[in-house]
């Protein structure tokens, strides 16, 4: 809802209109859902690569095991 499909950056003027204009440094960096964005500081996977971050409504998919063709998950939520 804040995003500038134009851009793929913040909107500054919806961001400030909703009331979050003095958080809007704190909003996170918009990248590509295939970029890498970081890796993993420590633990068993130290150094992974942190990529392909998915949505709730598709993780939802994944976590309910939905890979076959003509299965389908509704999920009632932020998405809804």
């Amino acid at each position: 809802m804040l995003m500038d499909l134009s851009t793929c950056g913040w909107d500054g003027g919806l961001v400030r209109a909703l009331g979050v204009g003095a958080a809007e440094g704190a909003l996170p960096t918009i990248v590509s859902c295939a970029e890498e964005i970081g890796r993993v500081d420590g633990g068993p996977l130290h150094g992974a690569p942190l990529t392909g971050m998915i949505g709730d409504q598709q993780a939802a998919m994944v976590g309910q095991r939905c890979f076959g063709v003509g299965e389908a998950k509704i999920t009632y939520g932020t998405g809804a």
